[in-house]
């Protein structure tokens, strides 16, 4: 069991990680629109196609990432499961 403190602790650190990473991932959109706005013809510069699917790679990645997120807050906040990082094994 947790004391309270701790518990603040750990949902302030969650939410506060699921912010940053909602961030990126925003960024992230916002790099893929930037990258396909570029093409207004619809006929990709000879390095467009790679910049549009780098771009379309970090938004997935950066997704994931903020799902993983708010996961692991919805578990805690909802069940109140503690992340393994937070987990004391007794030994410290």
């Amino acid at each position: 069991m947790i004391c309270p403190e701790e518990r603040a602790s750990i949902e302030s650190l969650l939410r506060r990680t699921a912010e940053a990473a909602r961030q990126r991932r925003n960024e992230a959109r916002l790099a893929l629109q930037l990258a396909v706005s570029d093409i207004p013809s619809g006929l990709p510069a000879p390095d467009g196609g790679a910049r549009i699917h780098a771009a379309a790679s970090s938004e997935r990645y950066a997704s994931r990432a903020y799902h993983v997120a708010m996961r692991r807050l919805y578990d805690f906040l909802l069940d109140g499961k503690i992340p393994e990082e937070f987990e004391s094994d007794g030994s410290a």
